[in-house]
């Protein structure tokens, strides 16, 4: 009997420990779970933050911003784009917003106390929308090569800004020249960033070519095309297969080529530019409908003058006319979305309509924007 009942206390002992040990691994899945949720909670508002900052970053035309994310010191961002869908968030975490209008370039992954946004319009010839180029300050970008573009970044570039949390600190991207081009690249010290960009003005980078030892990726310019490069077993690898074309009919400021260098790749570059020929079409059909209203204004004086001058022929009669012009870029527009090889025509559309709007101007006439 006394066996027995020595049994049972020490079975009910084993039942009370087993017991506990279940009801303290209850309250420590619910702290657990609690703090999943307040880390998911604390992730959704950091993305819907900043959400906010970048739809107020891609309107505030020609502007950079610099905001202070040393809180996510041990984060990443994320950036991708999709279907002409662009999504971001933090790596490791689902959170994440998405924006099918605002033409995002970045790099896929952001890492870096600053966080810089810039802004700049593009035109066809009219202003389509905003772009908005995305990095940090420990994305560094290399610049090899000369001529107007080499020197147009380094200017762009040299603005500070001396505000909020920053400042007592000159604010600019982070950019410097190597003189010495590629051969400067194999001596150069990249202890001091995350990550580098370099950026060859005039083509020199071939497939096969050695490359720096450090964490680098190209994106070389020839003309009104470019190509990305990647640093594959000490060497340099083109990661697209076809030259890019650049859709722009803007000299100075070319947001399309400056896309170029803050694309991480030829997929972030492509989808982003999609939104903004989709743009194409749709502010060009709205200029279409301000044309027949603006003809339709006219009396029947105003009316013969603008035949006498020339005015109404460049509006809608001519053979070629500013209105069948913009039903064109339209129609041109839609098809790039669908092929777009033929997103380069849009160029010969947009210079059209530049000139027409200057002819328009020179003779006195109501000009279409």
């Amino acid at each position: 009997m006394g066996d027995k009942g020595q049994i049972q206390v020490t079975f009910n002992w084993i039942y009370v420990a087993v017991a506990g040990v279940i009801i303290l691994l209850f309250f420590v899945g619910i702290v657990f779970k609690q703090k999943a949720s307040s880390e998911e909670r604390l992730t959704l508002d950091v993305v819907l933050t900043m959400d906010s900052i970048f739809k107020g970053a891609s309107v505030s035309e020609k502007t950079k911003n610099f905001i202070d994310i040393s809180g996510l010191a041990d984060y990443s961002l994320y950036f991708d784009c999709e279907e002409d869908v662009s999504f971001y968030g933090i790596e490791g975490q689902s959170a994440r917003t998405e924006s099918g209008v605002v033409p995002i370039f970045s790099p896929r992954s952001v890492k870096g106390p600053i966080l810089i946004l810039w802004s700049l319009p593009y035109k066809m010839p009219f202003k389509v929308i905003d772009f908005l180029f995305v990095t940090s300050s420990q994305y560094k970008y290399l610049i090899i090569g000369a001529g107007d573009f080499a020197d147009e970044f380094f200017e762009l570039t040299e603005e500070n800004i001396e505000e909020g949390d920053f400042s007592r600190k000159n604010l600019r991207i982070n950019r410097e020249v190597i003189v010495d081009g590629v051969n400067g690249l194999m001596s150069y010290d990249a202890s001091m960033n995350l990550k580098y960009r370099l950026i060859d003005a005039n083509g020199v980078i071939q497939e096969g070519d050695v490359a720096p030892n450090f964490d680098v990726s190209a994106v070389s310019f020839r003309g009104d095309e470019f190509n990305y490069f990647e640093v594959e077993n000490g060497r340099w690898a083109k990661s697209n297969r076809d030259p890019i074309r650049i859709v722009s009919i803007q000299d100075q400021k070319d947001p399309a080529r400056y896309a170029a260098v803050f694309s991480e790749d030829e997929g972030i570059y492509n989808c982003n530019m999609a939104k903004a020929y989709k743009r194409v079409e749709y502010v060009s059909n709205t200029y279409e409908k301000k044309l027949d209203e603006m003809v339709g204004k006219y009396g029947v004086d105003e009316y013969l003058q603008l035949t006498k001058s020339g005015c109404l022929a460049t509006y809608k009669n001519a053979p070629t006319n500013l209105k069948q012009t913009l039903i064109l870029q339209q129609t041109r527009a839609k098809a790039c979305n669908f092929e777009p090889t033929t997103c380069f025509d849009l160029k010969d559309g947009g210079f059209l309509i530049s000139d027409m709007n200057s002819d328009l101007e020179g003779d006195a006439c109501i000009t279409l924007y």
